[in-house]
């Protein structure tokens, strides 16, 4: 038993092809990461949303204005029926290309994405967080650590996990005073 603000959220995920169940190593270090920062009344996008599960996640968590978004309409069917499954998250599901949909900047901006394509969207992750915010960027591996942290120019880690060779950051605007 515990009390109530200790009490570990549950999200419920249906397994789908492709989309994951939330028990990759990319997944748990970003709920943990998530977990390490203040999300009440925070806004986050999930870019790359897959399942659902960091956007659905953060609602439980306390977050407003939560969106995911992914370039595959399958993904957020996927997002959707989990979302069905956890009637008290609040999550906007968006299908669309991060390049070119049009979204208002957040708190909290995950990317559990490939290195590759974390290195290519960098800018456009940067452009959608907050002044304030942080970036959860996960799904590189440690050989691409240094690759993936440099696109992110005029950001750096505050914080950094890692499981097997999997790596999560959490990157926030280098200030004027560093």
């Amino acid at each position: 038993m515990a009390p109530p603000w200790d009490a570990p959220i549950v999200v419920a995920i249906r397994p789908s092809m492709g989309f994951g169940t939330g028990h990759h190593a990319t997944t748990r270090l970003c709920l943990a990461a998530l977990q390490a920062l203040e999300v009440k009344e925070r806004t986050v996008i999930d870019v790359g949303t897959g399942s659902g599960v960091l956007a659905i996640a953060a609602s439980l968590l306390g977050a407003v204005n939560v969106r995911g978004i992914d370039d595959d309409e399958d993904a957020i069917h996927a997002a959707w029926d989990n979302l069905s499954l956890n009637p008290a998250a609040i999550v906007t599901l968006l299908v669309g290309d991060l390049r070119t949909t049009e979204l208002e900047p957040a708190d909290i901006v995950f990317g559990n994405l490939t290195g590759g394509l974390l290195m290519q969207a960098a800018g456009r992750l940067q452009e959608l967080t907050t002044a304030t915010g942080r970036v959860i960027v996960s799904g590189f591996t440690q050989t691409e650590e240094v690759g993936v942290l440099a696109a992110f120019r005029g950001f750096h880690a505050v914080d950094r996990m890692q499981e097997d060779e999997w790596m999560c950051a959490i990157l926030q605007r280098q200030s004027a005073f560093c």
